[in-house]
Formats: structure tokens, C-alpha cells, sequence
């Protein structure tokens, strides 16, 4: 079960605290990752990985369309990205029992 959640909507001045304080108020945040241009501004969106899923669901109920530096944040909780096995993985495997 994935605790990560995609901000977007990001204010280009807003920086990895901020985001940080913004979503403490929801539970413990384990990491915020927030991508930059060379000049040091934000792209726009940023990942925050709670401690629990159950914290992420309330951070995305509560923050979800909110305003945050002049901004209407979009939260969106990402699910696990399972990778399909190919066809020659699946017959790999059959000849390894």
C-alpha cells in the first residue's frame, strides 16, 4: 500500500520546509522531494511520502484543491506501480523449477 502523494500546482518559490510544514499537520512526513530547474525554482509539483497510508488519505482529503501560496494545490495519492512480466521472463521461469 503506497503512502506517496503527488502535489501539483506548486507555487515556483515554494521550497522542500514548506511543503513539508504543510503536510506535518497530517501526520509524520518521511520525505518531501521537490524537482527544481537550474535556476532553482520549483517545477510545479512535488512527492511527499507519509509514514502510513491512512495519513496520505487525510492529507489528500484535506489538502486537495486548497490554497497554498496563492495556488490550488492538487493532491493525488499514487498507487504501487506493479511492472507486468514479459512472455520470455514467464517461460524463464518455467524451466527454473
Amino acid at each position: 500500500m503506497s503512502s506517496n502523494l503527488l502535489v501539483g500546482n506548486v507555487p515556483v518559490d515554494s521550497t522542500e520546509d514548506s511543503i513539508k510544514k504543510l503536510f506535518e499537520q497530517f501526520g509524520a512526513v518521511r520525505a518531501v522531494t521537490l524537482p527544481v530547474t537550474p535556476n532553482g525554482r520549483s517545477k510545479g509539483f512535488a512527492l511527499v511520502a507519509m509514514s502510513t497510508r491512512k495519513e496520505a488519505i487525510v492529507a489528500q482529503n484535506e489538502l486537495a484543491n486548497c490554497d497554498f501560496g496563492g495556488r490550488v494545490l492538487t493532491v493525488t495519492l499514487r498507487e504501487a506501480v506493479v511492472p507486468k512480466r514479459t512472455a520470455f521472463e514467464h517461460f524463464l521461469d518455467f524451466f527454473r523449477r
